[in-house]
């Protein structure tokens, strides 16, 4: 509500996902743009979510969910994030090189090793860091050094408007090798198995469909 305030204040609009979705327990359900549903494995409970904004140009809201143990520690996390440019800002230019299909459509599949508090300091406000803040606001304990797996499309003719799904694994629980430790470029035998096994278990975490 406070962005949307703040965008009204402004004269942007809203992204137009941020009253046409919605979330509880280990499903979200998305009615326009696109219409699906994603189901979670049921160890994923609902931890809520945030809306952001990203240089006055485009918005949207992001949904959490996460696999917890003790000490409201996260093993797993899993973000459906939602954004489109205002109007008259822009649109998303990226293709499919790497593709997996979900409910029939190519996503942009993208795996690597990622650490969010990096992205953050990088970026202050950005939506890793409107995470890391929400999690700890709960008295989540979120482990900045993960894998993630990460599954990308737009979702209109105009290219105006993406929906994008995240998986995150703690790195430390495969390695322990820091995340700079790791290349982007120069992938060897370890970073390798790490990537393949993560891969596997985000397809199987959850399921979309329409």
């Amino acid at each position: 509500m406070r962005l949307l305030l703040v965008l009204l204040a402004v004269g942007l609009s809203p992204a137009p996902h941020q009253a046409t979705a919605h979330a509880e327990r280990n499903v979200f359900v998305s009615e326009a743009l696109p219409r699906l549903t994603v189901t979670l494995d049921v160890k994923f409970r609902y931890l809520g979510s945030f809306p952001f904004d990203i240089r006055g140009i485009a918005g949207g809201q992001r949904y959490l969910w996460g696999e917890v143990d003790r000490g409201k520690h996260l093993r797993r996390l899993f973000i459906v994030q939602v954004e489109g440019y205002y109007p008259e800002k822009g649109s998303y230019d990226y293709g499919t090189p790497t593709p997996a299909v979900l409910a029939g459509e190519p996503y942009q599949h993208d795996v690597w090793i990622y650490d969010n508090d990096e992205s953050a300091r990088e970026q202050p406000g950005n939506e890793s860091d409107l995470t890391r803040k929400l999690l700890a606001g709960r008295g989540y304990v979120w482990e900045s050094e993960s894998i993630m797996s990460r599954f990308a499309r737009t979702v209109d003719e105009a290219r105006r408007n993406e929906i994008i799904f995240f998986y995150f694994e703690s790195l430390r629980e495969h390695t322990t090798r820091r995340a700079a430790d790791f290349s982007e470029t120069k992938i060897d035998a370890e970073q390798k198995r790490i990537l393949e096994e993560v891969d596997a278990r985000s397809r199987k975490a959850f399921a979309v469909s329409r």
